[in-house]
C-alpha cells in the first residue's frame, strides 16, 4: 500500500453519493486480516477536508523488512441515509458514533471516559482519523482499547501512539477518534469473549467457527478492566484472536512501555460481523 494510503474502491454508487454528502455525516470503520498471519497490522483513516478518504495500514514488525502482504480488508460506512428506503432498512441494528477531537498532546497515551454508561449488551469499536498525512505522522501508529468500569458504570478509552521509525512510543499527534457504539440482536455475530482458559476443544471449535465464515475479516475491539490497561494491540488471524505486546528498549521512567504487563486475565474482545447477520 502506498505511503499516502489507498482510496476505498468498488464502493456502490448509491453509497458513494451518501459518503460525499456532508449532510450524511459519514464515518468509516475498517478491519484487516493478514493471510500469512505473521505480523500485526494497525489501520487508520486519512480524510483531508474536501477530499475522499484513504485507508492507511501499518505493519508492525520486530525488525523492519520489506514484504508483500496479502490482506483481506472489510470496511463499513456509518452515516445518515439521505435516500432513506424503508424497504431495505434493518431496524433491529442500533448504531451510534461518538466523536472526540484531540489536539497534539504532550503525552504518549490518554485515558478518558466516554459519554456512555456501562451496559454489557452494548459494545464499542473505534478508529482514529487524521486530517492530513505528512512527515510528522506518516510513521505513527495510533493504538487503542476500551475500558469497562463496572463499579462506576462507565466506559472509557485508552489511546496511545507508537512510532515505526523509532520503534518506540511517542507523543500523540492531532487526530479525531471515532467510537462506534453498537447494539445488535444476533448473538452468533455479535458479542464479547475472554482470552483466558481456552481449552484445546474450545480452540478447535473456534477454528471451525472462524473457517466456516471463510476467514472473512470481522470487526473486533479490545477491552480491559478499570485501572488495568496499557499499550497493547489486537491481532486478527484467520482462526483466532490474539493480544500482541511491542517490547521496546527504554530508559525513560515515565514511558508507557513501563505499563507493559501481562493483562490477559483482565482482557476481553468484542466482535461484530454486520455482513453475516442473517
Amino acid at each position: 500500500m502506498p505511503e499516502s494510503g489507498s482510496k476505498l474502491i468498488n464502493i456502490p454508487e448509491n453509497i458513494l453519493e451518501i459518503l460525499q454528502n456532508k449532510e450524511a455525516n459519514c464515518n468509516i470503520f475498517a478491519t484487516v486480516i493478514d493471510k500469512k498471519e505473521k505480523d500485526v497490522f494497525s489501520y487508520q483513516i486519512i480524510w483531508p477536508p474536501n477530499e475522499d478518504p484513504r485507508l492507511i495500514i501499518h505493519c508492525i514488525q520486530k525488525k523492519f523488512r520489506k514484504r508483500e502482504c496479502k490482506l483481506k480488508i472489510k470496511w463499513m460506512i456509518v452515516g445518515y441515509d439521505t435516500n432513506f428506503d424503508f424497504n431495505h432498512s434493518d431496524f433491529n441494528t442500533k448504531l451510534k458514533v461518538l466523536k472526540n477531537d484531540f489536539n497534539a498532546l504532550n503525552c504518549q497515551a490518554i485515558s478518558e471516559s466516554l459519554d456512555l454508561e456501562y451496559n454489557p449488551s452494548i459494545l464499542c469499536f473505534g478508529i482514529p482519523v487524521l486530517s492530513n498525512l505528512d512527515s510528522s505522522n506518516n510513521s505513527l501508529v495510533i493504538g487503542h482499547h476500551f475500558i469497562n468500569d463496572r463499579e462506576n458504570r462507565k466506559v472509557g478509552s485508552y489511546i496511545f501512539s507508537y512510532c515505526l521509525e523509532k520503534n518506540h512510543y511517542v507523543n500523540l499527534p492531532n487526530f479525531t477518534f471515532y467510537t462506534l457504539i453498537s447494539k445488535y440482536p444476533n448473538s452468533d455475530n455479535y458479542g464479547i469473549s475472554t482470552f483466558q482458559h481456552t481449552s484445546k476443544t474450545k480452540k478447535l471449535l473456534n477454528f471451525i467457527k472462524f473457517n466456516s465464515l471463510e476467514s472473512k475479516p470481522k470487526f473486533f475491539s479490545l477491552y480491559s478492566a478499570a485501572n488495568n490497561y496499557g499499550p497493547i494491540f489486537l491481532k486478527q488471524k484467520a482462526s483466532e484472536i490474539k493480544v500482541k505486546y511491542i517490547n521496546v528498549n527504554c530508559n525513560q521512567d515515565n514511558c508507557i512501555c513501563k505499563r507493559l504487563m501481562k493483562l490477559e486475565n483482565s482482557l476481553k474482545y468484542a466482535f461484530f460481523d454486520p455482513k453475516n447477520s442473517n
